[in-house]
This record gives C-alpha cells, sequence and structure tokens, in this order.
C-alpha cells in the first residue's frame, strides 16, 4: 500500500484557484448562453429594427409613391443610423438588454410593442 501524497499548501492553493477560475469560466460562459445581456450585434440588428418600425408609419412616406417612399426611408435610416444618439443606445443595449428583451424586441410589429419590450 502506498502513502498518501501530500501536496505543499502553494501547490494546493494554485489547484484550487485553477478549480475555482474553471468553474467560473463556465458558468459566465452557460449564463451567456441561457440569458445574459444582447450582443453588440443583436444590439445594432434590434435597434435598426426600431427604426424601420418607426418609418413604417411616418405619415410623410406614406404619402409618397412606393419608388420614392423607399429612397426617403433609406435616406431617413441612414441619418438615423449615423446619429450619436443611436451609438449611445447601442452601447447602452449591451449593458442592459437582455436575451429576453430581444426576443421580444425581434417579435415586436410595432414601433410600441418594440419600445414595451425594452422598458
Amino acid at each position: 500500500m502506498q502513502a498518501p501524497v501530500v501536496y505543499p499548501r502553494h501547490v494546493v492553493s494554485r489547484l484550487s484557484a485553477l478549480a475555482w477560475f474553471s468553474m467560473a469560466s463556465t458558468s459566465a460562459w452557460v449564463l451567456a448562453a441561457c440569458g445574459g445581456h444582447a450582443t453588440r450585434e443583436e444590439c445594432r440588428e434590434i435597434l435598426e429594427r426600431y427604426i424601420d418600425l418607426s418609418l413604417e408609419t411616418d405619415p410623410e412616406l406614406q404619402k409618397l409613391p412606393p419608388p420614392q417612399a423607399r429612397a426617403v426611408r433609406d435616406m431617413k435610416r441612414a441619418v438615423k443610423l449615423g446619429e450619436d444618439s443611436y451609438q449611445k443606445v447601442e452601447l447602452r443595449c449591451e449593458a442592459e438588454v437582455t436575451k429576453k428583451q430581444l426576443r421580444c424586441a425581434r417579435d415586436a410589429h410595432t414601433a410600441d410593442e418594440w419600445q414595451a419590450c425594452i422598458d
């Protein structure tokens, strides 16, 4: 029968730290996959969706013939995407919008429904 192996305290401490780090990393990955917050790409997607939903009810666009309305809508969308306030909202989205809110916003049919998902 062999004698039990006794490791020095610094080795045990280092192994404990590695085990904790491994567990914490795995937990963070699981939380991100199951819940967590929206990614930059997801935020951009839902914010662009909000702009599109808002423009669908723009009375100015509804007065125009379809080809002209598309051109004006594309122009307005580009302007919105370039605004500083949009960039700030995008960054805030990454920090605050949950996956549940993200799914809700993706499924929204109006700008008001979208807003209710995020509030």
